[in-house]
Formats: structure tokens, sequence, C-alpha cells
């Protein structure tokens, strides 16, 4: 029925499950892109991925690929960076024809977008390579034939990508999960697991246990940020394994990316012969074309590879030569220049909603510009300079791991206009030098000086290198000390005096538009730095040191800093843990040589996390200790080479509370215990600890509502915050009865165990329930079923009726400032109008411990009495209460 018909959360929801995104309408440049322009740019044409599990083809399916991008898909083809076809202009009529054609030669687009498990890489010379220690093409095939278009593992908090290889060619350090062969000096050569079940089993703990409330955490690699890899190995074996695995050999890294371009020999005695498109460039004419090539060889093998390659199995000796010829002839040299070979490029925004640059299209251009360029110099690049595009910061093709690497955006040309331009990653790498890029101020350049900045840095490159020297080695050690002194001199001779915010502003002016140019030091003690910083440069990267000795509750401010600020955390910790350090060093150094244990477990990673920065902000202040007082604003540290700025120095006690009251910033519940600083468990002196502050503030607020308004009511959901919430309210009144009404939105989907809980809570107490049923609502057809068959979302109508019906003007529920960014700037009273609605222009203040009440006929209020209560207080507070909670 084409495509006005599509349903829109079909087509930008499950279509890509079945790997079909709308590209981008034609004639749209990047000050376009961004999601309040998505009906805009949405063109009625796909690009469809192709699912190719380890980036094998027969020659047949090449050559269906290639009719299929003539017939359909206005002869585009692209090869992707994940071993896939990309197709453009497809409509989504000719979809069932395209499905069917697949079939036939045994591929097939299922879940080759989606929050699924995704094409898996596997190396392009699978079972053929003689360096290979296996062949991983039965775990592949297993995994595909067991897992793959199932339902229990096709609704993932995000896409999840896998790797599996007898050897490292399959950039197997940026996937979610990867297996690379190892030779165990017992057990022989192998993966160390049955590859399945191993990955059956990390799929489950993502589908499980990740995050799904922030899209932009919701990768694995958050859920092993805060676990750690003891912990998620744990679960692993005990929840979902229930066996040990085996500890294998670490890999040696290879020197340079293994992309199989040009001709190798392969176990059988054959060749295989791997060629370069430009960036992945290729057509369905070209497709086909080889396809012929290969056939007439005496090839039926065909793979494609993650670096936008194409390689052809089992050539033999006397055929290589037409066959190369050939494939020269198509504009695919299997013996491609230094740029050809080493460069990639993502979609770009000639078909990508996302994008805000060309990149792919670029790339055809600039790589012979390159070659002419550096002609004089490529003789003596004797290792890989690889060059990255990306149109965006979504990293498809990879920008933080090249050597020069280029992540779309709009910039400043310096005439004020806003034009298509990149941030620039040096020295990025995977394998021997693994490792982002670095980005240092002034690394930003328009497209159409990409040719320039390249040479300019390549030229240096070889100029300066020492022999031997890799890019990554060279770009991360190499910096501009004595212009970063020049700065800091100058710095701190115009702003002395300068203001916190004045200091910040400065520091973004300076060192370059992206937040990873500089960094913010934090002891998680409060987030005042942290919510300044912010302001000024959200996104920015805030280093904390995960010293192993943290207090917990210093540990889950830092999660709940990085949830409610627009920040990056960079989380440093020791190269060895404290079990390692006390193995090697005997246990406890902090009691033995205090000065030894914060050089190891501070100092060292202090160093090395800094190296990749040219400034940092630290939260130092000139009243924090004698020895600080003539503490500068800015200066050059000479101990790490970078400029310094201690934005809060000239800040009193006085100024630090102030600004946390006026701002409602995140503080270390340890503070609220007594703690006059807060670093290390063991050198930490400890107060003593308590919750009444808390329960105090709470029960008051929950009295002040009960004086203050007609007819309030508690909301109750079963859960332990509102749990928590009633049992404050009952010892608020105690012995006297509760003197309001509990509320419970009741979606039809409550588990029973929740709901008998409520029950019992209700006659122990002798409470009166008021009940809105979304069921109620769904049967009379005032609400109707989500597709998904979600019904938190349909809970808001039931419960503002419920309001509205019951007359009750205060409604106190258990949201705490803690849980998420828009919490965080909540009033205790926050008015709603009569749609429920919170405006933030509209809120009073709340000095002291005095809430204003008053509002509108047809406005209620929602009151939080654990607002500053945080996850950990809560836990804490049900423990020593001893709080019932419901059975799950």
């Amino acid at each position: 029925q084409g495509f006005e018909s599509i349903d829109k959360t079909d087509l930008r929801g499950r279509f890509r499950w079945w790997g079909l995104y709308t590209q981008r309408k034609p004639g749209y440049d990047g000050s376009w892109t961004g999601d309040e322009n998505t009906d805009m740019l949405e063109d009625e044409h796909f690009m469809l991925r192709v699912r190719s599990d380890g980036g094998a083809l027969t020659v047949n399916a090449l050559r269906t690929l290639g009719d299929l991008s003539t017939k359909y898909a206005r002869d585009t083809a692209d090869l992707s960076d994940r071993e896939n076809v990309q197709y453009h202009w497809i409509r989504v009529e000719d979809m069932p024809e395209i499905w069917r054609r697949l079939d036939e030669v045994g591929l097939h687009t299922t879940q080759a977008c989606g929050d699924c498990p995704r094409v898996i890489l596997g190396s392009p010379l699978a079972g053929e390579s003689l360096d290979e220690v296996l062949d991983p093409t039965p775990a592949i095939d297993e995994i595909v034939r067991r897992y793959i278009g199932k339902k229990e593992y096709a609704n993932l908090p995000r896409k999840f990508k896998t790797a599996i290889s007898g050897l490292q060619d399959v950039v197997h350090e940026i996937n979610d999960v990867a297996f690379i062969g190892v030779v165990h000096p017992e057990h022989g050569p192998g993966l160390d697991v049955w590859v399945p079940d191993v990955w059956e089993g990390v799929v489950s703990i993502f589908r499980d246990y990740g995050y799904r409330r922030l899209r932009a955490k919701a990768r694995l690699k958050f859920l092993v940020k805060d676990w750690g890899v003891e912990k998620f190995r744990e679960v692993l074996e005990t929840e979902y394994l229930k066996r040990k695995l085996i500890d294998g050999p670490a890999l040696v890294p290879p020197p340079h990316p293994i992309d199989h371009v040009g001709v190798q020999r392969l176990k059988n005695g054959l060749n295989a012969v791997g060629v370069s498109p430009i960036a992945g460039r290729v057509s369905g004419t070209i497709l086909s074309a080889v396809a012929d090539l290969a056939e007439k060889a005496g090839s039926d093998r065909v793979r494609f590879t993650p670096y936008q390659k194409l390689i052809i199995l089992d050539v033999p000796d006397d055929k290589i030569g037409e066959l190369t010829e050939g494939l020269d002839a198509l504009g695919l040299p299997s013996r491609p220049s230094h740029w050809r070979k080493n460069l990639m490029a993502c979609t770009g925004i000639e078909f990508c909603k996302l994008s805000f640059t060309e990149t792919r299209k670029r790339a055809q251009d600039l790589v012979p510009e390159l070659d002419k360029r550096l002609d004089d110099l490529n003789a003596q690049i004797d290792t890989p300079v690889t060059i990255n595009i990306n149109g965006c910061p979504n990293s498809c093709a990879r920008s933080q791991v090249a050597d020069i690497g280029f992540k779309g955006q709009m910039v400043d040309d310096g005439d004020g206009n806003s034009v298509e331009g990149f941030q620039v990653h040096l020295g990025g790498s995977l394998g021997l030098d693994s490792g982002f890029g670095r980005k240092l101020r002034q690394h930003k350049v328009t497209s159409t000086e990409l040719g320039d900045y390249i040479d300019r840095v390549v030229r240096n490159f070889v100029s300066q290198r020492t022999d031997g020297e890799r890019f990554a080695q060279w770009a991360t050690t190499t910096k501009d000390l004595d212009a970063l002194r020049a700065l800091a001199e100058r710095g701190a001779a115009e702003l002395q005096g300068a203001s916190a915010e004045e200091l910040l502003r400065w520091t973004d002016e300076n060192f370059g538009s992206d937040p990873h140019t500089y960094v913010v030091a934090s002891n998680m003690q409060d987030a005042v730095l942290v919510d300044l910083a912010a302001q000024v440069r959200p996104g920015v990267d805030v280093l904390f040191l995960d010293t192993g000795y943290h207090f917990a509750e210093t540990i889950g401010t830092r999660d709940a800093v990085e949830s409610v600020y627009d920040i990056h955390v960079v989380n440093v910790a020791p190269e060895q843990t404290v079990a390692q350090q006390d193995e090697l060093v005997g246990k406890d150094l902090f009691a033995s040589d205090p000065a030894e244990c914060c050089r190891l477990r501070k100092v060292v990673p202090l160093r090395k996390s800094l190296a990749g920065y040219s400034a940092w902000v630290t939260g130092l202040r000139r009243v924090d200790a004698p020895t600080r007082a003539n503490a500068p604003l800015i200066s050059f540290d000479e101990a790490f080479g970078l400029v310094k700025i201690n934005a809060i120095a000239a800040w009193t006690d006085e100024d630090m509370q102030k600004y946390i009251d006026e701002h409602g910033t995140l503080v270390n519940p340890l503070v609220d215990e007594g703690y006059p600083s807060i670093g290390c468990a063991p050198c930490t002196a400890k107060p003593t600890e308590t919750l009444t502050d808390l329960e105090s503030e709470s029960i008051h607020i929950i009295r002040e509502v009960a004086g203050e308004f007609e007819r309030p009511v508690l909301l109750f959901s079963g859960g332990k915050d509102s749990t928590v919430l009633l049992h404050t309210a009952l010892k608020a009144f105690w012995p006297a009865p509760l003197p309001f009404a509990l509320l419970h939105v009741d979606t039809g989907h409550n588990l029973p165990e929740v709901l008998a809980f409520r029950d019992e809570i209700v006659e122990r107490h002798n409470l009166r329930l008021v009940v809105a049923n979304v069921e109620d609502y769904l049967a009379d057809g005032r609400l109707t079923e989500r597709p998904d068959g979600i019904r938190n979302p349909l809970q808001t109508i039931p419960l503002l009726e419920a309001i509205t019906d019951n007359k009750f003007d205060a409604v106190l529920g258990g949201g705490r400032r803690d849980e998420e960014r828009s919490r965080a700037k909540e009033r205790i009273f926050s008015l709603r109008n009569a749609f429920g609605q919170w405006d933030p222009k509209k809120q009073r203040p709340e000095l002291w411990s005095l809430y204003n009440g008053r509002h509108a006929p047809g406005e209620h209020v929602r009151v939080f009495p654990i607002s500053n209560w945080t996850e950990l207080d809560v836990w804490r507070y049900i423990a020593r209460e001893n709080v019932q909670l419901a059975s799950l």
C-alpha cells in the first residue's frame, strides 16, 4: 500500500528489526540535523542493510546483491564496516520481492538493525588463514541458527555487536562481546568456551540487567563499567551458565590492522585476493561484475571485511593475474595506495538523517587528492596511518580509534558562519596502541580543509617521529608545552579575581568546542564544580579517581551525578585492584605506607589519564588548607604538562553551601552525616552516622501537607520508595490514624505480590484506599492499548481524573531528586495545573523549611517528602527501621 500507509511507530521502530531505515531527504544540509526536524528529513525511500554473518557470500549471492541493487536501489551499494552491504533508494513496495530473492541465496535482513543482536563479525579468511588459531565458522553458524530472529533476544536495551575469529582481524575491541582464538598451555587452541552458550549468557545479562531508562547509557559497556568485570563474570557463571569459565592467556596485539588486502596464500593451497574500494563505495554493477570475475577464476566464495574491503577466496595461482587485472579495471585494486587502503567513512549526509557532514561521498575525492599531495612522502611511511571519517558523534566509522579521526559537526568558519566541519581525534588505535584518540585545542576543521589538515599532520609525523614510532605513539606524546605555558600565563594575568563562571568560559573558549579537550576533576563530595562546568559545556569530561577504597556513598554519588548532569564521567582506576596490590606489596598499604598507597592508587593513574588533555579544572579551594592559601586561579601544571584551572579557588564554605541551596546541587550523603571531607574510607574520619535528619525533614513536610491542604492523598505503588514514604507518614501522626487516603493506579499488569502487599498494608493500618483502574478506561474506550502492550504511559489520565473526582488538592509521592535530571530541579511542593503539568517558571521559592501550598481551583500540588533522600538513604532507612516490603 506504499509509504503513506506505514504507521509511524512501525516506521521508526519495528522496520529497523528488518534492516530498514528511512534515508535522508535530499536538499537539507547539516544545520537541519536534529530530532526536532525528523519529520522534515525523512524521505519515503529506505536504506536497506543485508545481513551477512561472518561476511560470507557465495558468488551467486553476490550476483544477486548486484542485481537487486541495479533493479531496486538505483545501482547503489556500500560495504559497511560490519561486513554488510547497504542499499539506498529502496521502496517499501519492492521489499517482498527483495526478501524473496535474498532468501533464495541464503541471505536475509532480520535484525540487521534495531535493538537486537546485529550481524556477527567473523574472519574473512575463516577456516583458511595460515595464521588463525581455529575456524570460528561453526560457532557463528550455530548462534545464527539458535538465536537470531528469536523473540527472547530481540528486544535488548540497545544494539548488541559480536565478533568471533581465530585471529585478530575483526576489530574485536569495539564489540559488545568478542571471542578470539588463543592457545591455552594446557587445553590447546580454542576460544576457552563453547561460544554459543556463553554468547547467550552475555546477551541474556544485557537483556535482563542492561539499562533501558536512558538510551545514551543503554549499551552493555555501561553495565560492565558499573558492575566491574569480576561481578559480570560471577553473574554469568552462577546465574546463566551454571559453571565456571576457564581462564585463558591474554592476546598479543598485532602491530598493525589485519585487513587482508592483497594476495595471500590459503591453507587449501589456493589464494585470497583482497581489494579496496574507496570507503566501501561500490555499486550493483560492480558487484555483479566481481561475481563474474570470481566465477571465471574458479571461486565460489566471496567475503566482506570490517574495513570496508572485499575478498575473493580460492583463486588458483594461474588465475591471479587475470583476476587482479579485471578488478583493477573496476576500480578495485589489490595493491591500493596507502590512503585508499587505510581510509574508512560512514554513510554521511548523502543518505543519513543523523549526519552533519558529507563523508563517504567526499572520500571519493579525498583519496586521490591525498595520493597526489603526499606523493613525495608515501615511500617514507612504513606504518599504516588510518583515517576514519564520521558524519556525526555515533561513530559508525570508528572515528575515535583511527590515527586521524574526524567526527562531523557544524563549526564556525571564522567569519561567524556555521558550516560543515569535523572535530579531530588524533592517535586512536586498535591493537598494539589500543585507545581513543585525543582531542586537543583548535583541532577542528571545516570540510573544505580536510586535505590541508591531513597533509599538515602527516608531514609533521614523518618529520618528527623517531625510528619505528607509530602514529598513535607520536600523537599521544606530542604536545605544544611552550604554547600551553604562554596561554596559562596570559590567562592568569587577564583573569585575576574572575568568577568561577568566567574561568570556566575562558577554559572552554581556549580549549576547543569539543567537551573532551579538557577535563574537570571531582572527588564527588558534591557536584558544585560539575554543575558549573556542565552549564558552560554540556557533555564535559568529569574525571573521578576510583581508588578502590571509596565509600559506597561516594560511588553512588558518582553514578547519580552522571545520571543527573549532562556530563561524561571518566572513571580512572589503578592498574592493580586492591586485592592484587595486597598480594604484591602486602595487605593494607594505606596503614604501613600511606604516601606510597596514594602514589600507586592516585598519582600514577591520574598522570596517565591526564596525558590526553591540554587542561584540567580542579575543585581546589584556598580555605582547604594553609598550603593552598595562595593557590592561583590559572597556572601551568609542570607535573602533568597541562594548564590547571582552579575555578572555585576563592570560594568559602559559605559560598559552597549557598550555591548548593540555590541550585539543588547533588551532595554526597556523607556530608549530611557530618564528614568534613571525604576521601578513601580507610583514611577518612568517621562521624556518627544517622538518618534522623532526613526522616525529621520528611515528617515535617508531611505534617505541613496535613495542615495546609483540605484533601491530601498519598500516591502508593507498592515499591520501596512509596513504602518508605508511607512508613514516615504513619510515624508522623502516630498514635493517631493516617489523616488521608492512599491512591493506587492499577495498570492491570501489576504483579499479584504487589497487590497482595498493598491490601495487607491497608488492612493492617485501617487505611482508606482509592484505586484508579487503567483496565476500566480500556474497557470503555477512554484509552487505547499501545502496540507494544506497555501500560505505564497510560496511567496519566486515570491518575488525573482520580485527583479531580476525589477533589484531592495535594498528592504526596515518593519521587527523589537523584532519580533523574528533571527531578533534580523540582521543588518539594510542586504546583501542577489542571492537566497535571509542571511549569518550572511558576514554582515558588522554598526558603529554609517554608513551603507554599497556595493553588487555584483545578490545580493541585505534588509533594515529595523524600526528595532529598538518595537511593542509598532509602535502603539504609529500610534496614534501620525494618520496613516491610513486598515479597518481590
